[in-house]
């Protein structure tokens, strides 16, 4: 469970900033069901189970996603694809002048089996500078771990192992004396008893979705894998009145041309990228197929490329986010309403609202342009945030509760009257269009 993450340096996000929190406040919001979890001390936390963020376009919404993506990212795969690189992937803000030579930095406060975590880093075109990792327990914070290269190689030892890590052997101080790579992620490397069940929530409890429909079959396939989930995600698309009935996976064999291809784009990848990740090439391919019902009560079967953009976007959603909602995981997904209708938005939005349809605690957090889901209920005040980019380019992060909004105020009326910023000024267009544009 994701409870709140800061980042500073990134694409358009220069300053420090708290991006997104998820910790519930005492708005007595209806109509969603919050999470909670108990705290060392034996108290009980709400958690927002959504959130939702508005902005014009280019202001930096992506960006708060890709800050998100790269953290979870980089702690779990930094090991596998960065040490062999000559340098890591900094995506410093390239509207600040100094951006490139300053550090970026992530961080989190996450809920992992019940225990409280702080975990973040900072990152230069040098490698690593700054990584820790701190526990909430009873009482003050305890440091698992924490490694400070900020003064470049100069200090007798940049890396402090906590008690809890236990005895430091001589593969594990190797691993930490490293800057190429995030010491969480090369843990997961030595199965580390302390580290690894955290290096596993960054790797499986994020699900990014992008919309993209381009994506392959075999990625929604793997989705669906689980009888269960299919299930579901059909049942849904029956009813959403798509005309389907049923989705078939079949395998298809990857003719010798089409995989010799495959072979050479991932091949200059690895090139352009430096990762060292080993490469395979499957011999089959998984293929989507849809079965829809005729008004004879008989069905007939179409092919992905034959689907409506609106269903294929939809089920992209669809197959990631059931699975999520089944294992608890966290769901960051760019641009909610591409292609779909505002009231298939709100049930999407209110799958993770209620406790009978998430009941591990699933979390979704989202970038819209949507205004109708400010008025339909599906959203607690709370949960809604907004980017908004200033002069210089740089974007700035800050939630609705930054302004005095009353329950059951009309938040979409607001918004769309600029009272909360992060909308487009473009001016009056119709003032292009004057007698004599044209001639």
């Amino acid at each position: 469970m994701l409870l709140r993450y800061g980042t500073e340096n990134h694409l358009s996000l220069c300053d420090y900033q708290e991006v997104i929190c998820l910790a519930a406040s005492g708005l007595k919001d209806d109509n969603v069901d919050l999470l909670r979890y108990t705290t060392s001390r034996g108290g009980e936390k709400d958690v927002l189970p959504v959130i939702a963020m508005y902005g014009a376009n280019a202001a930096g919404k992506s960006n708060m996603i890709d800050a998100l993506r790269f953290l979870f990212y980089a702690a779990a795969d930094s090991y596998d694809r960065w040490r062999q690189r000559k340098t890591p992937p900094h995506q410093y803000c390239k509207v600040d002048a100094q951006g490139n030579r300053r550090a970026s930095v992530y961080d989190c406060d996450v809920i992992i089996n019940s225990e409280h975590y702080q975990y973040g880093f900072s990152i230069t075109d040098e490698g690593i500078e700054k990584e820790w990792l701190h526990a909430y327990t009873a009482g003050p914070k305890k440091v698992i771990f924490e490694r400070d290269f900020s003064d470049g190689n100069k200090r007798e030892d940049p890396v402090y192992f906590g008690p809890s890590m236990g005895r430091r052997d001589k593969t594990l101080k190797n691993l930490a004396d490293s800057r190429k790579y995030l010491f969480l992620s090369a843990a997961r490397s030595v199965r580390h008893e302390k580290l690894s069940p955290i290096t596993e929530f960054f790797d499986r409890q994020f699900a990014l979705i992008s919309g993209n429909e381009n994506m392959p079959d075999g990625i929604i396939a793997d989705d669906l894998s689980a009888p269960d989930v299919k299930s579901k995600v059909e049942t849904i698309l029956g009813k959403a009145d798509f005309g389907i009935s049923g989705i078939q996976i079949t395998s298809k064999k990857i003719d010798d041309k089409q995989r010799d291809f495959q072979k050479k784009i991932a091949l200059l990848l690895k090139d352009l990228t430096g990762e060292s990740e080993t490469l395979s090439f499957p011999d089959e391919e998984k293929v989507l197929a849809f079965i829809h019902r005729k008004s004879d009560g008989g069905t007939f079967k179409i092919g992905r490329s034959q689907e409506s953009s609106g269903t294929i976007h939809l089920l992209f959603l669809l197959a990631p986010i059931i699975s999520a909602l089944k294992y608890g995981r966290l769901v960051v997904l760019d641009e909610i309403t591409t292609s779909l209708h505002t009231n298939l938005s709100r049930e999407i939005v209110r799958l993770f609202s209620n406790k009978e349809s998430n009941p591990k605690n699933a979390q979704l957090i989202f970038s819209t342009h949507d205004t109708n889901l400010l008025s339909c209920g599906a959203l607690r005040r709370d949960s809604i945030w907004f980017a908004e980019k200033d002069r210089d380019g740089k974007t700035c992060i800050y939630p609705l509760t930054d302004f005095k909004v009353r329950k059951g105020e009309n938040i979409e009326k607001g918004y769309l009257q600029g009272r909360f910023g992060a909308i487009p000024f473009i001016g009056d267009i119709q003032e292009m269009f004057s007698e004599g544009m044209y001639r």
